[in-house]
C-alpha cells in the first residue's frame, strides 16, 4: 500500500516539474519578445554600442568590462551569419543577448519568490519587475547593465537552492552564480562576496567548492583577460577612477529611488520591512542575501562622482522585489489572523497596487515606439537646406551620413540605404587646440546650420565653468557657444521627439550663418 502511494506521488512530481519547466520557458521567451520590440535602431545611437560591436567582430577586447556579455553576443554572432563586418547586425545580436539576460533574471527572481513567499509573490514579482520601465530600457541595448541583472538574480536564486539543501552540488553551484555575477559586470562582486558570506556562516567547509564554482566561471568566461593580466588590471583601475573623478551632475541614488518608488512604494517598502523575514532560517538567509547586497551597493553609489541612471537598475528590481514577497507574507498573515472581509479587500487592495504600478510601463514602451527624432529631422532639413550649406552636429544628434567623430568615436553609416546629401561634421567635444571661440571656429570652418539636443544643452547651463574631466569637460567652451546659438541663430527646424529616449530626442536646428555666395 505505502509503495502504491509512492508510486502515485511521483508521476504527479514528474508532471509538476514539467509543468513549471515549460511555463518558464514559455515566460522566458514571452518577456525575450517583450524586450526585443522596437530593438532595431541605429548602433551609434548609444555610444558605447559601437565599441562593443568592433570588439566581437575583429575578436578583441578592450577590457573596460567583463565578458559575459561580449563572449555570449559572440557566440550568437558565430551562429547567426558570421564575417559580415556589420556593426548593425552584431548590435542587434548583442541587444538579443542583453533581452535574453534581462528575461532569464526575471524568471530566476519569480521563481525564488515562489520558493519563498509563494505563488502571490510571483504575480507581484512579475507586475513589479518584469515590467520595470528601467529593465526594459536597458534590455535594449547591448550594455552589461542586462547581464549583471542575470548575474545578480542567479545569485539570489542559487542561494535559495543552496539554503534548502546544503551539499557540495548546491555549493558548486551557488560558485557558478558568483562568477556569473561578477562577470556580468565588476559590481556584481558585492553579491558574490555576500555569497561567500551566507556559505562561511553557515558551511565554512563548503568554501572551496564555491570558489572552485566560482573562480572556474569567472576563468572560462574571462579567459580573454587572463590571458593578458596586465591590461586587465589597468582597465579595471582605469574604471574605478572614473568612478570617482569623473563627475556626471546627476540625481543623486537617494532621489532617483525615491522618484521610482514614489510615496506608496516608499510606504510599501517600509511595511515590508518588518514582516519580510518571518519564516523559516533558510529562506530569511536568501532574503537577507539580497537585502545585504542592495544595501552594500547602494551605499557605494552614494559614493562615486560618475553617477549614471542605469547603475539603479539593481538597487531599484531589488527593492521591488523585496516589495513582492512583503506584500505576499502580509496577505499570508492576513489569512492567519483577520477576518476574511478585511483579507480580501487586503488582497485586492495588493493587486489593485500591481496593476496601478503598470501604469510606469507606457513611457517607458514609448521610449522605443516612437517615430526616431533623428532620421524624421535628418530628412525634413533635406527640404531645408541650400547649395553650400554645411552642417554642424551636436553631442547625441547622431545623424547619419558621412561624417567623423573626434576622440576615436567611429564613423556614422547611411541607414537603410538612405544618407543625408548635405555635408555634416560631428563635434563631440570641444579643445582648447580647436580655437578659444567655438562659435567664430565653426563660421570660419564654414559651418552655416548647427543641431543640438536640448537635453544636452540644459544640462551644460547647469555643470559649473571649472570641470576639466568627464563628458562636460568643454564646458568652459561650449556654454558660450549655445548662449549666442540661441541668441543669433534661426531655429529653422524643431522636432519635439520623446524626451528622456536615445532614440527620439528632441533636436533643433539653427541657422548661424547665409550658404557661400548669398
Amino acid at each position: 500500500m505505502a509503495n502504491s502511494r509512492i508510486l502515485l506521488r511521483e508521476p504527479s512530481q514528474v508532471l509538476r516539474t514539467l509543468f513549471s519547466l515549460l511555463f518558464f520557458v514559455v515566460l522566458w521567451l514571452g518577456l525575450v519578445h517583450l524586450y526585443r520590440m522596437n530593438a532595431v535602431f541605429p548602433f551609434w545611437y548609444h555610444w558605447d554600442e559601437e565599441f562593443k560591436a568592433v570588439q566581437v567582430i575583429f575578436n578583441i577586447r578592450n577590457l573596460h568590462h567583463p565578458l559575459l556579455l561580449l563572449n555570449t553576443a559572440a557566440i550568437l554572432e558565430q551562429l547567426n551569419d558570421p564575417g559580415t563586418y556589420n556593426s548593425q547586425h552584431v548590435t542587434e545580436l548583442g541587444r538579443l543577448a542583453s533581452a535574453g539576460f534581462a528575461s532569464a533574471g526575471v524568471c530566476i527572481l519569480l521563481w525564488t519568490a515562489v520558493k519563498i513567499k509563494g505563488v502571490p509573490a510571483g504575480f507581484f514579482v512579475f507586475c513589479l519587475v518584469a515590467f520595470h520601465p528601467r529593465l526594459f530600457e536597458l534590455a535594449h541595448y547591448f550594455k552589461e547593465d542586462s547581464a549583471l541583472f542575470f548575474g545578480w538574480s542567479s545569485v539570489i536564486g542559487a542561494a535559495r537552492l543552496y539554503q534548502r539543501s546544503p551539499s557540495s552540488k548546491t555549493a558548486f553551484l551557488f560558485g557558478i552564480a558568483a562568477g556569473l555575477a561578477v562577470s556580468g559586470k565588476y559590481i556584481g562582486i558585492i553579491a558574490s562576496l555576500c555569497a561567500l558570506a551566507c556559505v562561511l556562516i553557515d558551511h565554512r567547509k563548503r568554501v572551496p567548492v564555491f570558489l572552485l564554482g566560482a573562480v572556474t566561471t569567472f576563468c572560462l568566461i574571462n579567459y580573454q583577460a587572463l590571458l593578458q593580466p596586465g591590461g586587465a588590471l589597468e582597465k579595471i583601475q582605469w574604471e574605478v577612477g572614473q568612478q570617482l573623478n569623473n563627475q556626471t551632475f546627476v540625481k543623486s541614488p537617494l532621489t532617483m529611488l525615491w522618484l521610482d518608488l514614489g510615496p506608496a512604494g516608499t510606504v510599501l517598502f517600509a511595511a515590508s520591512l518588518p514582516v519580510l523575514f518571518i519564516g523559516s532560517k533558510h529562506d530569511r538567509s536568501v532574503l537577507l542575501l539580497a537585502f545585504a547586497a542592495m544595501s552594500v551597493y547602494f551605499i557605494a553609489l552614494s559614493h562615486i562622482s560618475r553617477m549614471m541612471d542605469r547603475y539603479m537598475l539593481m538597487i531599484e528590481v531589488s527593492v521591488w522585489w523585496l516589495i513582492a514577497l512583503g506584500l505576499a507574507q502580509i496577505l499570508r498573515i492576513s489569512f492567519i489572523s483577520v477576518r476574511p472581509l478585511f483579507r480580501n479587500l487586503l488582497f485586492i487592495s495588493a493587486v489593485l497596487f500591481c496593476l496601478w504600478r503598470l501604469q510606469t510601463f507606457p513611457a517607458a514602451w514609448e521610449f522605443f515606439s516612437a517615430e526616431d527624432s533623428r532620421l524624421q529631422t535628418a530628412r525634413q532639413l533635406e527640404g531645408l537646406v541650400e547649395p553650400g550649406d554645411k552642417l554642424m552636429l551636436d553631442f547625441d544628434v547622431l545623424f547619419p551620413g558621412d561624417v567623423h567623430y573626434a576622440d576615436g568615436y567611429f564613423s556614422q553609416q547611411s541607414w537603410q540605404g538612405w544618407i543625408p546629401s548635405y555635408p555634416s561634421r560631428v563635434v563631440q567635444h570641444w579643445y582648447k587646440h580647436d580655437g578659444e571661440d567655438m562659435f567664430e571656429t565653426l563660421l570660419a570652418d564654414g559651418i552655416t546650420l548647427v543641431a543640438v539636443s536640448p537635453r544636452y544643452v540644459s544640462r551644460y547651463k547647469r555643470i559649473p565653468t571649472t570641470t576639466t574631466i568627464g563628458h562636460f569637460r568643454d564646458v568652459q567652451w561650449r556654454r558660450p557657444f549655445y548662449e549666442r546659438l540661441f541668441a543669433e541663430g534661426e531655429l529653422i527646424l524643431e522636432n519635439e521627439g520623446v524626451p528622456g529616449t536615445f532614440v527620439a530626442p528632441p533636436l533643433q536646428v539653427f541657422r548661424i550663418a547665409p550658404p557661400p555666395g548669398e
